[in-house]
């Protein structure tokens, strides 16, 4: 018997100013700062066990510094069980 975990893994976000929402299915996670004035929000979709799309920076006030583009990072464990 194999196993093998499919979807993409806990998004951790690059700063704790930051927060992350979970579509009922996980094929979508919605980013967001905490205090955020303005309710800026980035969308992430998983393809093939990777988290894609653009992700602004928050800084510790809530507020978008820096652009960053999410590259595929195979960071999905695959999990084998031998009976």
């Amino acid at each position: 018997m194999c196993f093998t975990a499919t979807g993409c893994p806990d998004y951790e976000p690059d700063s704790s100013s930051a927060w992350v929402r979970y579509s009922p299915d996980r094929e979508t996670a919605e980013v967001g700062c905490h205090g955020s004035s303005v309710g800026q929000t980035w969308q992430l979709v998983c393809r093939a066990g990777d988290w894609t799309g653009y992700v602004d920076n928050c800084s510790p006030l809530g507020t978008s510094t820096a652009h960053q583009l999410l590259q595929p990072v195979d960071l999905s464990p695959s999990i084998h069980g031998v009976q």
